[in-house]
């Protein structure tokens, strides 16, 4: 499609569509890493997941539970503790504030809203 026909919200929500399909390939290849005894791996795909959708609260807050996995057996436990801290945070909006900081309007789309428990 030609970008110069999109609105600019569809030309964002296109972008974040695309990243956020890498992201979830990324955290399936960081699983079989997991699987297969590669932290190292895992590590590496899902710290790129979670570059690409730290403008998503929802995504945001699934990218450090996939982190956790990993940086628990890190050689920096303040990894997995800056992980665990921010997931202790997520129902307090720790995400939203971070992707707000970020100035993405993408954290208000209902993709990214967490749900409620």
């Amino acid at each position: 499609m030609n970008r110069l026909l999109l609105s600019p919200r569809s030309v964002v929500m296109e972008d974040f569509e695309a990243r956020q399909a890498r992201a979830l390939a990324l955290w399936d290849a960081g699983e079989g890493c997991v699987q297969a005894g590669d932290r190292a791996g895992a590590y590496a795909k899902f710290t790129c997941a979670h570059d690409l959708i730290m403008d998503c609260p929802r995504l945001h807050l699934a990218a450090h539970r996939h982190l956790r996995e990993v940086t628990r057996y890190h050689r920096d436990p303040r990894e997995f503790w800056t992980d665990t801290v921010l997931i202790w945070l997520a129902p307090f909006g720790i995400f939203e504030a971070l992707a707000f900081a970020m100035r993405s309007g993408i954290w208000r789309t209902g993709v990214c809203q967490h749900e409620t428990e």
